[in-house]
């Protein structure tokens, strides 16, 4: 059988009924193919994006296509009836609030849209920016000062990341990130 990693998963899963057969499969699956022995996995909601954004207030991304009118993705406007659009900026940056954000991490140029011509290159290259500008803005005095942010932040990850990670083994890999 052949198909994409991510259905590995799924399968792994029970059709998602058990998560952790589910992530062993995937860890096993992926540790046979790039011939590495993965110990710990982390499952991340796409919500952890939106939640995580609103909670520091909102990110800077630039928009940087080769399409001079910038990006267009009509896929996530059935969400205001067609009457909006989640992803539409021209070049240059762009301030976004969570559902933005979120919007941006998943366009891929669908529905007759402009800007994203490499699909899920151009899709995985705004994730990796959307990433950069949260722990940007999250590292900064005024985030880290604000006890209403640091909360939310707090409330965003516990409500949307499950791993097999112990609390100890994340406070090394928070000071291994920092280093």
């Amino acid at each position: 059988y052949e198909g994409k990693i991510n259905v590995v998963y799924e399968c792994g899963s029970d059709d998602g009924s058990n998560e952790q057969g589910g992530a062993k499969k995937l860890m096993e699956v992926v540790g046979d193919n790039f011939g590495i022995d993965l110990q710990y996995y982390a499952h991340v909601n796409y919500s952890v994006v939106r939640d995580t954004v609103n909670a520091v207030g909102g990110v800077t991304v630039e928009i940087d296509s080769d399409d001079p009118r910038g990006i267009l993705d009509r896929n996530f406007d059935w969400a205001c009836n067609m009457q909006c659009y989640y992803v539409k900026w021209p070049n240059g940056p762009a301030n976004l609030n969570g559902d933005q954000a979120l919007a941006l991490a998943r366009a891929r140029n669908a529905a007759g849209g402009y800007g994203l011509g490499g699909g899920n290159f151009d899709r995985e290259q705004y994730q990796q920016k959307i990433i950069v500008a949260i722990k940007d803005k999250a590292a900064s005095a005024g985030t880290l000062a604000n006890p209403l942010k640091v909360t939310g932040i707090m409330d965003a990850l516990g409500n949307n990341v499950r791993t097999s990670f112990s609390a100890g083994e994340v406070k090394t890999l928070i000071r291994l990130a920092g280093d």
